[in-house]
């Protein structure tokens, strides 16, 4: 099962509460790229199922 973002992004946030924070830019630009990924996952996840439903059709139309 795929973790949801927010379970990713809580996860993150107590690593980083965890750790000494030296430069609080770099901290937000690590926040900022987990949810740039996350985003990313969730849009190739959606894609793969369009996918593979019109495979199902286009199989099914034969």
């Amino acid at each position: 099962m795929i973790r949801s973002k927010e379970q990713i992004l809580n996860d993150s946030l107590k690593a980083q509460a965890n750790e000494p924070q030296w430069d609080c830019t770099a901290s937000r630009h690590e926040q900022l790229t987990i949810e740039v990924l996350i985003d990313i996952r969730d849009e190739l996840t959606a894609l793969t199922c369009i996918l593979r439903n019109a495979e199902k059709i286009a199989y099914s139309a034969d």
